[in-house]
């Protein structure tokens, strides 16, 4: 789902999508700024503060040449490497708008992102976008969390509720993956946001991806809460590149 906005002193289209669903005005809302060439880094930095969405994607064109487009995300605080849901929006909104020319039922693309070179893939059927699907570089497991009963402290979370070592790592972005044993511990986390933006920018990672493998969909493999105040989110509705870090 698309929503205009304009920035009004520049008169730049500024658009919201909602990620991952098919709801209006649910999923995971990110910014899309599809002609951002020309923006200084201040300015992206001041339209993603006004937007307040956990990020906000600026399209330029690329300075690599095997990309199709350069991607930067902002959240309201500060530039990260790569965002899952603000790729799926952006690459949904240039398809819709045939900025994208489509080829056939799948249509690969090349975003340049901070984290490197990554393929975007486009689907569609009889002639409407139905998927996208990115991909993300190789997994990376950076390190695993000595301090785990502070964190626990931190998050309101019982220690003996965490049933393996909590992990760093990076699909993209250095997210710490916490295994919880059940759903209602998992829901009634109640973490210290000031706490847990220090605890995270010392250990150096994004996100605390707390995960538990009993879940309210059957279906479901995992259910997740994503916390990352560090980058001035205090919890995502939902994350692309911690998921695939997750997986």
């Amino acid at each position: 789902m698309t929503n205009p906005n304009t920035h009004g002193r520049m008169g730049l289209p500024i658009f919201q999508v909602d990620a991952f669903t098919e709801v209006p005005f649910g999923g995971n809302p990110a910014g899309v700024v599809p002609d951002a060439d020309g923006l200084t880094e201040k300015e992206m930095q001041a339209i993603a503060r006004e937007m307040n969405l956990s990020e906000t994607a600026f399209v330029l064109k690329p300075s690599h040449p095997s990309a199709d487009f350069r991607v930067r995300f902002f959240t309201p605080t500060g530039e990260v490497d790569l965002c899952g849901h603000a790729t799926v929006g952006t690459f949904f909104f240039l398809s819709e708008e045939g900025v994208i020319s489509l080829k056939g039922d799948v249509t690969e693309v090349i975003q340049e992102t901070l984290a490197g070179l990554l393929p975007v893939e486009i689907h569609r059927e009889k002639g409407e976008v139905t998927r996208v699907m990115m991909h993300q570089r190789p997994p990376e497991i950076l390190g695993t969390l000595k301090e785990t009963e502070e964190l626990c402290d931190i998050l309101k979370l019982h220690t003996n509720q965490v049933w393996m070592s909590p992990q760093i790592v990076s699909t993209g972005l250095p997210d710490l993956m916490l295994p919880v044993r059940t759903l209602e511990a998992l829901w009634e986390m109640e973490p210290d946001m000031n706490r847990l933006a220090r605890f995270s920018k010392e250990r150096g990672f994004l996100s605390v991806h707390a995960f538990t493998m009993e879940t309210k969909a059957p279906e479901a493999t995992a259910h997740c809460r994503d916390f990352a105040p560090s980058v001035g989110i205090n919890e995502e509705a939902a994350t692309g590149t911690a998921s695939g870090a997750l997986a």
